[in-house]
């Protein structure tokens, strides 16, 4: 982005990226009508100054709605704890690859997501953040399009002199939405399984779900490199919700994993199962199969 206010103004920035990315698009996939963003939801969380913490950045993103509370039977646990333990190994595996890199915790439900971290820590830090989360029980409802349109715009702004391959965004929900409110809120998609065969939608932009607002919002190619996991009854066919998810992770270089209650827990978005030195979803991209598609090489 070369913008003349870049360096003072971050918020400027990315009313002018949204706009750009809208008369990319030719039409207005979102609603950014407003020209404040305190008239946005949830607006502290892009407004806040992170200041520049060095690269690599990881944003972990926590659903603590209702739909986390069930108990799994794989376990005993309930999702939401069992998605802790998971995001603990991230930051761990995440913090032996890239030496350095730093973290940012937030968690969601009810209105908005929540900067439990207040900005880009170190990985201890990151780690006493989750032990205080993990203790927590789950409520609410879920605002899952918010905080996604949040965290990728938060982890660009805050890393947007470095490339997409230093900005992960790691996600770890039951996939529901039921209460944003913000520009890229709207209903769930009737049909449509993926960001590139696109989503059926109404013409009139208030009523465009908000699978194909997150697909725009993210781009192509991609602001951030975006890893999910969805926490499922079962793991089973696709539907819009999974198929935007396996679609966003795809286009973008990430993983998607999905987990059914009975389901073991799931392996790092870090892990390096084969130890060369190469994380596994870089292998998978480089063509080692992974007929499965859990983001494991078959190898291991």
């Amino acid at each position: 982005v070369d913008h003349p206010d870049a360096d003072t103004e971050p918020e400027v920035v990315y009313e002018y990226w949204i706009r750009a990315s809208i008369d990319a698009q030719g039409t207005n996939v979102c609603d950014f009508s407003q020209s404040d963003l305190g008239d946005r939801a949830c607006p502290d969380l892009l407004n806040a100054s992170y200041g520049n913490p060095p690269a690599p950045g990881l944003l972990v993103l926590l659903d603590r709605s209702e739909a986390m509370n069930v108990v799994r039977e794989s376990t005993g646990n309930t999702r939401a704890e069992d998605s802790v333990e998971v995001a603990i190994t991230d930051v761990q595996d995440f913090a032996n690859y890239y030496p350095g890199g730093r973290i940012a915790i937030w968690t969601f439900h009810g209105a908005c997501p929540t900067d439990r971290s207040q900005g880009f820590l170190s990985p201890a830090e990151a780690l006493d953040i989750l032990a205080a989360v993990a203790a927590e029980t789950p409520t609410g409802t879920t605002p899952l399009a918010d905080s996604l349109h949040l965290g990728i715009f938060k982890l660009y702004l805050t890393y947007f002199l470095s490339g997409s391959d230093t900005r992960f965004l790691s996600v770890s929900s039951a996939g529901e939405e039921s209460s944003s409110t913000g520009p890229c809120s709207g209903p769930d998609a009737t049909s449509g399984t993926d960001c590139a065969s696109g989503f059926v939608y109404d013409p009139d932009p208030n009523t465009f779900p908000w699978q194909q607002k997150v697909c725009a919002l993210l781009g192509n190619p991609t602001l951030d490199v975006v890893m999910i996991r969805q926490w499922d009854s079962v793991a089973g066919p696709a539907n819009t919700t999974e198929g935007f998810f396996r679609s966003i992770a795809a286009s973008s270089g990430g993983v998607y994993q999905e987990i059914g209650d009975g389901d073991p827990l799931p392996p790092s978005f870090f892990a390096d199962c084969n130890s060369n030195g190469i994380l596994d979803r870089d292998d998978i991209a480089a063509g080692a199969p992974d007929c499965d598609g859990n983001g494991v090489p078959d190898e291991c």
